[in-house]
């Protein structure tokens, strides 16, 4: 839903940073990534993808280099590099939301905090961990063989993707 809002703002060559790809939680983000760029007819475009950038000096690193391949937006698999990609875009003069949106995932504590505040997804950790280890206990006690658990997410729509 992140990418949906941006194309829904506006924004059309959406780079995408993404975590690595042994991880199924971040295979899926850039799964759906994919997915609502197809939906909106928009060609994925491998060249602005960014794999393995989930911490802020890799963000900060390739929002330049998004920005130079004609980006007008970076959807990123996590806070951390959307906060690098939003120091880099300020330090250059860059605004954000009305030259450049970005949207992160995990919605830190920091997300609200920033300025502008970054749109984010949020995972509901806290849920998450909570139905994890009741799975885990109801493995335990042999009540099953296994199960997929899907916390639903929420996006927070900050000024960091909102042109509207």
């Amino acid at each position: 839903s992140a990418v949906t809002h941006l194309i829904s703002n506006g924004y059309r060559r959406i780079g995408a940073f993404t975590g690595p790809p042994g991880c199924l939680n971040f295979v899926n983000r850039y799964k759906g990534y994919l997915a609502a760029l197809r939906d909106a007819g928009i060609k994925a475009d491998p060249s602005i993808v960014f794999p393995e950038t989930i911490i802020r000096d890799k963000g900060y690193r390739n929002a330049k280099k998004a920005l130079e391949a004609g980006c007008d937006a970076i959807w990123s698999s996590g806070a951390y590099s959307a906060l690098g990609a939003v120091q880099y875009l300020k330090e250059r003069g860059i605004r954000i939301p009305e030259d450049f949106g970005i949207t992160g995932t995990s919605n830190e504590s920091f997300t609200s905090l920033i300025s502008p505040s970054l749109t984010s997804t949020d995972q509901h950790p806290v849920e998450m961990g909570r139905l994890a280890a009741e799975a885990m206990l109801r493995l335990l006690e042999n009540r099953t063989e296994g199960e997929h658990i899907t916390v639903p997410t929420d996006l927070l729509i900050r000024e960091s993707s909102s042109r509207n």
